[in-house]
């Protein structure tokens, strides 16, 4: 099966090969019977010898044979893979590419060819636009062909006419014949029309009259006309001539014994074909790059946002000329006022396109393989910040001077960054760290915070974050933000002092007691802080978006995460028996339903207008929680040091390291410390809270390398690079959809009534 841009492109080689032959076999044919016809001939005149049965004879094989060579000839199956083997005789370069494109078929009837099918195909159509495949078959030896097959007609006509002569016109009785008299001519093909290129034959038979010679004179517009001596074989009326090459509308006449025909004419057409095509790229002023001229051109790559102007010089002037587009608008091409040749248009690259070029003259003849043109653009991609220190969440003192640096870079540079700061519920603030500066290369900055100067009180709750800016795709200023980081005020002092050994299980159970309460605190304040980090995070993709339509499912994880922190703080609450805690829980409960009402308007919008006093309320109930602290912590070496790991937070673990205990060291272990009921409902609620942080972190994550992965895509120089990166954005998206089905998950579990009352207990 031959794919028809491959088929058209071998038709006119397959067809010259066809007329090749024809003229080989009815040459040899007709030179068969012109020498057969000369031997009756010359036994009539040496030894008087004639037939008229064989005469009739040889006139009816000789006509019967024509027959049957053309009907062979239009039954005649193509054979395309003679015709590619002599195309790659004179083109080595292909390599067998031909041969293969030609054998290529699909998989089942009616299927369509595959990816490296059609790559075959259109390696082997881009070798036929760049090389002329006609030249396979020498011009010349059909140009001989040709000629012998014009000499044996006419030889043909003038043996057939020895052996068949026509009834002569008697006058009198004498039986002398006398020819009519003047000159009849008949000119052959007369007015026609023929393909720019194509040869023409050129035969003139008379009728009565016969001159001795004959002579064509052809001549173009503003051209010296040019003559051709037409050649006349026996005693055959006909002479003949052939033009090689006709480029351009001609008029030819026949001159003879003083004499001469009207002017016919020979009109050329041509299927309208691109000979050149420039682009100029003027891209966008955000990016500070000169205007491009690429000439002679099929693919072009831009900036996102770039005017793109292209310019088609054709080998004439159309009616109709456009580039069409899958997918896209089509569009059409305007005429240049001083070249009637040179079309051009205008377009915005904001995304990659493939056109097709499609013309159309006044004859209605169109182009034979339209032209494709590529046009690939490079997005302006946000910038990238990176916290640098101390890229964590800290705890410090209201003296303390924080050290904040970032890393920020731009593919076309941004305009300014910086950080924005707020305790919770005080109105953030701005620094602006480079108001004006334009960068390119990576820049690293810091700035110190100093919490004093800003009235931070224990137990109050600093969240930061940096930010920076740059030009997009619209031409206006566009804002990029990191994770959300936060700062708690801890209080001046806090008291760790060594409790008493273990004497016996009671003693133990009455420390767990103690110590229950603050647990339960931390680890509500922990579920709270993820909660803010994932509103943050769905705030800053849906602002980047442009809406929260795309973050539906993640907005109602936060919710529902929300709601259940909010059930367990209200069970903490009616286990509380301490005022300060019950004060805490309270405040912090009111918050927590603040931040649940926000959420569920944003919900049912596709604006972040409620994120906002969400995320304020979130920190708010954050920072009540963290007053659920104490000031003071009992410690006890255990034996077993997991045991006693369990029991330690993050936080009292580095101010235990700087503790010295006074109890003696037991080197003998009398018995082994089970883990207990409680430890492993711990355990279940860590995997709660790993989540929610998974949540919280996992957008940016896969933001940050599908950004990578687009870099790469957009620089790769190969075809094997681009389906490299291409299998690694179907990993990246497949990861997406397995954390989506993680939530759905978590969210099942946690709406389980036992779940609920575990992590309440």
């Amino acid at each position: 099966m031959i794919e028809q841009a491959l088929r058209k492109r071998l038709q006119p080689t397959v067809n010259r090969r066809r007329r090749l032959h024809l003229a080989l076999r009815l040459s040899v044919c007709w030179f068969v019977s012109i020498v057969i016809a000369a031997g009756l001939v010359g036994a009539y005149w040496l030894w008087g010898w004639k037939s008229p049965i064989a005469n009739w004879a040889l006139c009816v094989a000789t006509v019967l044979v024509t027959i049957f060579i053309l009907y062979q000839s239009l039954q005649m199956r193509l054979d395309y893979k003679a015709v590619a083997r002599d195309i790659e005789q004179k083109h080595p370069d292909l390599k067998a590419l031909l041969l293969t494109a030609i054998e290529q078929k699909p998989d089942r009837p009616g299927a369509p060819l595959g990816y490296l099918q059609e790559r075959v195909i259109g390696e082997a159509v881009r070798h036929a636009v760049r090389y002329d495949w006609l030249r396979s078959v020498s011009s010349t030896q059909l140009v001989l062909v040709q000629i012998a097959w014009i000499v044996a007609l006419v030889l043909l006509v003038g043996a057939m006419s020895q052996l068949l002569p026509p009834r002569p016109f008697l006058l009198g009785t004498g039986g002398s014949v006398l020819a009519p008299r003047g000159y009849q001519v008949t000119v052959t093909p007369g007015d026609t029309n023929v393909e720019a290129g194509t040869p023409v034959v050129i035969l003139a038979r008379f009728d009565g009259r016969v001159p001795s010679d004959a002579t064509l004179v052809y001549e173009a517009p503003d051209e010296a006309p040019q003559q051709i001596t037409l050649t006349k074989n026996l005693e055959d009326p006909v002479f003949g001539g052939i033009i090689p090459e006709v480029n351009r509308n001609l008029l030819y006449r026949i001159e003879y014994a003083g004499r001469n025909t009207r002017d016919y004419s020979i009109s050329v057409y041509e299927f309208p074909v691109l000979t050149r095509a420039d682009a100029k790229i003027v891209y966008p002023t955000y990016t500070k790059l000169p205007e491009k001229v690429i000439q002679d051109t099929r693919r072009i790559s831009a900036v996102e946002g770039s005017q793109v102007t292209l310019t088609f010089t054709l080998n004439k002037a159309v009616t109709t000329a456009r580039l069409a587009s899958k997918g896209g608008p089509a569009l059409d091409l305007t005429v240049d006022g001083e070249h009637p040749n040179v079309y051009t248009t205008s377009l915005t690259a904001m995304e990659n396109r493939r056109y097709e070029l499609n013309l159309v003259d006044a004859q209605g003849l169109k182009n034979e393989m339209p032209q494709r043109f590529t046009i690939d653009v490079h997005k302006n991609l946000p910038p990238e910040i990176k916290p640098v220190f101390p890229n964590r969440d800290v705890a410090a003192s209201p003296l303390e001077e924080l050290s904040l640096e970032a890393e920020v870079s731009d593919d076309y540079g941004v305009t300014r960054y910086g950080l924005s700061y707020a305790l919770a519920g005080v109105q953030s603030a701005d620094v602006t760290l480079s108001p004006s500066a334009e960068l390119k290369d990576k820049q690293k900055f810091q700035h110190l915070l100093a919490l004093e100067d800003l009235g931070a009180r224990p137990d109050q709750l600093l969240t930061y974050y940096f930010w920076a800016d740059d030009t997009g795709p619209d031409g206006q200023s566009r804002r990029t933000s990191s994770d959300m980081y936060f700062a708690e005020v801890r209080p001046f002092e806090e008291i760790f002092k060594e409790s008493e050994s273990f004497q016996n299980q009671s003693s133990q159970n009455q420390n767990q007691q103690g110590q229950q309460q603050d647990r339960q605190g931390g680890q509500l304040a922990q579920l709270q802080k993820q909660i803010i980090s994932a509103t943050w995070n769905v705030k800053r993709q849906a602002d980047l978006s442009g809406g929260l339509d795309d973050q539906k499912e993640d907005l109602d994880v936060v919710r529902q995460s929300q709601a259940d922190v909010l059930e367990q703080a209200q069970s903490t609450l009616a286990q509380s028996q301490e005022s300060s805690a019950i004060k805490a829980l309270q405040a912090a409960a009111g918050h927590m339903e603040t931040s649940l009402d926000h959420l569920t308007q944003a919900g049912g919008s596709s604006s972040t207008t409620e994120l906002t006093p969400a995320l304020a309320s979130e920190q708010a109930a954050y920072q009540e929680l963290l007053k659920l602290r104490g000031r003071e912590h009992d410690v006890v070496q255990s034996r077993s040091a997991s045991a006693s790991n369990s029991r330690r937070s993050a936080r009292s673990e580095r101010q235990l390291q700087q503790l010295e205990l006074r109890q003696r060291e037991n080197r003998y272990e009398t018995e082994r410390l089970a883990q207990s009921n409680d430890q492993t409902r711990q355990s279940e609620d860590l995997q709660v809270q790993n989540r929610l942080r998974d949540l919280a972190r996992r957008q940016n994550e896969m933001s940050e390398k599908l950004k990578e992965a687009e870099a790469a895509l957009r620089q790769a120089q190969s075809e094997q690079e681009r389906e490299e990166i291409n299998r690694e954005l179907k990993r990246l998206r497949d990861e997406q959809l397995e954390a989506l089905r993680d939530v759905d998950e978590l969210q099942e579990r946690m709406e389980r009534p036992e779940n609920r009352q575990r992590m309440a207990d």
